[in-house]
């Protein structure tokens, strides 16, 4: 499937490592508009109090209408869109590799 090898050419695990190579972000954003049928400008849009995951619960986002800088919005108003355990562990993820990349306290 092409989405596939989109999705496996902006970042990929490499198990000896332990590490992702490639852009975790932009294989998210490939996975989300795959499995949610989101258009782009609400991915875009999305904000990560959006992103609901918990133990034991199934996780969602919630697509909210709201203001944006560069005028991408969410056409179609609220809704609540239930994601997969793999696409939730990828968001996992992208947010590990954040908190990795912020500068350390005291440095800027």
């Amino acid at each position: 499937m092409q989405i596939d090898r989109i999705c496996t050419a902006c970042a990929q695990w490499d198990p000896t490592t332990r590490e992702w190579r490639g852009s975790v972000r932009n294989r998210l954003l490939w996975a989300l508009l795959a499995e949610t049928g989101l258009r782009l400008g609400e991915a875009l849009g999305l904000q990560h109090r959006d992103w609901h995951t918990g133990p034991g619960d199934t996780p969602f986002i919630e697509v909210v209408a709201r203001e944006h800088p560069r005028g991408v919005r969410a056409k179609s108003g609220y809704r609540r869109l239930y994601v997969s355990d793999d696409l939730d562990r990828l968001y996992g993820e992208y947010l590990w590799q954040l908190w990795r990349s912020r500068p350390a306290p005291g440095r800027r």
